[in-house]
């Protein structure tokens, strides 16, 4: 390499990029891509007092505004380079930070970047790559000049492996937010970015998602400190959701700079050679990332999907949660502190954003906290009250309680905690155990599980809970995230009654009105009552607006041939319920029970109906080796017997009659005076109640029968 280098003037033309634009012939895609030459003079090479190699850059074209009007970037290579070999470039950027906000005990070392922590640990040489530094030229993070000016640069000067592949991107707090922008808005340009202590957007990554995925990962987030670990948390569950591949390392670290010990984590990631596919590194130590590396390889394991809804204090021990359920579930949140009842109410798409458009196996969630903020009843007056009165309270968690049962997921209610009697006046001490007598008993009404963290708590505050604070220290936070890991897995192991106790197991599925049916309100009291408690099982899952090929895998229209492909998915996910539930104990009977057609009914199948909903009992039969399934249909509502909207309601509902009826095992329910005066296509609260009763009442008749 020279050690003096000719000021030079670029010109650089930059190629469209080939996530937003089509592909399209070379020689169009670099005519549609040319824009103006960028002039820049670069001085000589200069040995610095820190051993690096300084060059002074003077670009009018984008320092022209700024002062001062010249910019250096350091380089620091291995300290043997092969004649001949091409290497592999890190560009850490660093941002343009006032004097006055530098850490006194870092100095200069702080505008180096991690130039000096790559030398003391030697990992310029241990990886083999050469290391840039590269300021930003104004407090706006303008980083134009680095892919028009200075790359080109770099790679006329130096050995480079001159591509996307070696040309890699490092930064932190904001820097690590541009280093993801630089790479989505120039891929063929930069090959990876790695972003530390920084909170990178999925908004930045959604528009280039399709053309993403299936590839090798290119975005890499590593650990934070305290403040970004819930929020870099919260972006890796979004991208493993959507299939990005991305590498993550959650690490925490105590302070906010270079130097704080993450740069090898880092460039170990941005030189891991993964192969494709949805590559992700989640581990705290060396061991626990190859064991990690090991069990990607190998066969993907289902994991229960949980979601988490909460305040701060669930924020504060999700990272530690996500430790305890390690290899036993997916553990998710929102990006966000949930609030109050009344906050996630009042902004109405809240939940539903929250929620997505994930399944989720089972949510565990907390509203309660903010709900119980003391506060003065008028500005400047003495007087005070609840956020949200206790009325308004059992309100609101009704109405969020009936949006979380439409998912179908196993619901845990967690109390709120306690609050120490001097808490800065925030609340009072006794509130949680009015809240939570007002909660429990909307969970006890709804059948939902209840996690009592309150109770759970109270015993040990004073080694667990901050002092005049409502907040736990981090190894109170570790305490609770270990109880409420517990209480997760209880919930989604079940414990099984004893292997020779026969069973009657109940299926229910279907669309939007099987969902809107709470089992546990009127179906599961009334089999319950016929066969006791221990003897039955009841398994629902139902999802709004699908038709009947979502569950029979063979499906076909009218005058197919053959069926389509693809069908089935939801079936599956039933039956995994299903077999979940069952365990290792002995089935005595199955029972399906069956509320579905609308969607059928509108897309005009309903003369294959009949036939598919008889396929999809003979997979039931199949998959549990018997032929005595007993099945109940809901038969669609009276809703639009004119068909005027659904041009085959009628036509459902008479297959529905005909296939019932010609079973022996088989019965049907009438569902005309369930939906309301207005004759709704989905039915009433009493109506959904009385639903249940009909299926339980036609479910216990069957059984009753015995086959020929």
């Amino acid at each position: 390499m020279r050690n003096t280098i000719i000021p030079i003037t670029l010109l650089l033309v930059t190629a469209a990029c080939p996530l937003c634009a089509e592909e399209k012939p070379k020689e169009q895609q670099t005519a549609k891509a040319e824009r103006p030459a960028v002039a820049a003079k670069i001085t000589d090479g200069k040995r610095t007092k820190f051993g690096f190699i300084s060059h002074t850059i003077e670009c009018p074209t984008y320092f022209a505004r700024y002062r001062p009007k010249t910019e250096t970037i350091e380089v620091l290579t291995p300290d043997k380079m092969e004649s001949g070999k091409r290497y592999p470039v890190i560009y850490a950027l660093a941002p343009l930070t006032s004097h006055s906000v530098i850490p006194r005990k870092l100095g200069e070392r702080y505008h180096l970047g991690p130039l000096m922590d790559i030398r003391e640990q030697d990992l310029h040489n241990k990886h083999q790559v050469i290391c840039i530094k590269v300021m930003a030229i104004d407090r706006h993070m303008n980083w134009n000049y680095l892919q028009d000016v200075v790359v080109p640069y770099v790679d006329r000067t130096y050995p480079t492996i001159a591509e996307p592949r070696g040309r890699l991107l490092l930064g932190f707090s904001k820097t690590g937010d541009d280093v993801w922008k630089l790479l989505l808005a120039n891929p063929d340009i930069f090959g990876k970015a790695c972003a530390w202590d920084s909170l990178p957007k999925w908004d930045w990554v959604e528009p280039h998602a399709e053309l993403l995925r299936g590839k090798p990962p290119r975005l890499i987030l590593t650990g934070a400190t305290k403040g970004a670990m819930e929020p870099v948390a919260a972006l890796h569950d979004k991208l493993t959701e959507e299939k990005i591949p991305h590498l993550y390392h959650l690490k925490l670290r105590d302070e906010h700079n270079w130097s704080s010990g993450w740069i090898a984590d880092a460039m170990r990631l941005l030189f891991k050679d993964f192969k494709g596919g949805n590559a992700s590194v989640s581990s705290l130590s060396a061991a626990e990332t190859q064991k990690k590396s090991s069990e990607a390889s190998a066969e993907k394991k289902y994991l229960p999907k949980v979601f988490i809804i909460g305040d701060s204090i669930s924020q504060n021990y999700m990272h530690a949660l996500r430790r305890e359920l390690a290899g036993k579930a997916e553990v998710h949140r929102p990006n966000a502190n949930c609030g109050s009842t009344w906050r996630t109410i009042e902004r109405s798409d809240n939940l539903n954003k929250w929620l997505g458009e994930s399944r989720w196996d089972l949510i565990h969630f907390n509203w309660g906290l903010h709900d119980q903020s003391w506060l003065p009843k008028e500005p400047g007056s003495e007087e005070r009250r609840y956020a949200v009165a206790l009325e308004e309270y059992e309100k609101n968690l009704r109405t969020l309680v009936k949006r979380l049962k439409e998912t179908d997921a196993i619901l845990i209610w967690c109390a709120t905690t306690p609050m120490p009697e001097d808490n800065r006046g925030a609340s009072r001490p006794h509130g949680p155990v009015q809240f939570n007598a007002v909660a429990k008993k909307v969970m006890d009404e709804n059948g939902i599980l209840i996690n009592d963290l309150y109770s759970f708590a109270l015993p040990q505050l004073d080694k667990i809970q901050k002092p005049r604070d409502v907040h736990f220290h981090g190894k109170g936070s570790a305490v609770l995230a270990k109880e409420v890991a517990r209480q997760i897995m209880e919930a989604l192991n079940r414990p099984a009654a004893k292997a020779d106790d026969p069973l009657n197991l109940f299926i229910l599925s279907g669309q939007s009105n099987m969902a809107g049916l709470s089992p546990e309100v009127s179906f599961t009291p009334a089999v319950e009552k016929a066969f006791g408690k221990d003897k039955v099982i009841v398994v629902k899952d139902a999802h709004g607006g699908q038709p009947i090929q979502r569950w029979y895998k063979e499906w076909k229209p009218a005058g197919a041939s053959k069926a389509q492909g693809g069908n089935g998915d939801l079936y599956d996910r039933l039956m995994k319920k299903v077999d979940a539930a069952i365990g290792d104990r002995k089935v005595d009977t199955v029972t399906f029970v069956w509320m579905q057609g609308e969607r059928d009914a509108r897309e005009r199948h309903g003369g294959v109906y009949g036939e598919s909903f008889k396929g999809l009992v003979g997979q039931i039969k199949k998959h549990f080796g018997r032929e005595d399934i007993r099945f109940v249909i809901g038969r669609l509502s009276d809703f639009d017997n004119e068909n005027k909207r659904y041009g085959h309601w009628t036509k459902v509902r008479e297959a529905q009659v005909k296939v019932a009826e010609a079973d022996k095992l088989g019965a049907w329910v009438d569902t005309d005076d369930l939906n309301g005066d207005k004759n709704d296509l989905h039915y009433t609260k009493e109506g959904y109640k009385v639903l249940g009763e009909r299926f339980a009442k036609e479910a216990i008749a069957l059984l009753a029968k015995r086959p020929k």
